[in-house]
């Protein structure tokens, strides 16, 4: 259980969680991503609360929202390009190469 967690990030920012074994990193990543579930509070994005929103939702969100694991080895391909592995998602919901290339710089 976490207790008094507020995260402000603004659009165009980066949020990295550091800290100990057992803090609560992996815990808020996936409240966030729908994946835990949220006991009290909310969990807002782009001024709409997302806690509680459906499968349908969730997918539209998941253009916006990602997450990125702690095992770098399994998260990350060596033999991939940084741009290729931020650019893979954007490709597979219909954004052009040249859109993703635009939004990756």
């Amino acid at each position: 259980m976490l207790k008094g967690v507020s995260l402000d990030i603004r659009p165009g920012e980066t949020l990295g969680l550091v800290g100990e074994s057992g803090s609560g990193k992996t815990t808020i990543g996936r409240a966030v991503l729908g994946l835990a579930p949220v006991q009290s509070g909310s969990i807002t994005f782009a001024g709409e609360r997302i806690e509680r929103a459906g499968a349908a939702r969730r997918r539209a969100l998941s253009r916006d929202l990602q997450a990125v694991f702690q095992d770098p080895y399994t998260s990350l391909n060596p033999s991939r390009t940084v741009g290729d592995t931020l650019g893979e998602p954007l490709l597979g919901q219909g954004v052009g190469a040249k859109e993703a290339r635009a939004r990756i710089a």
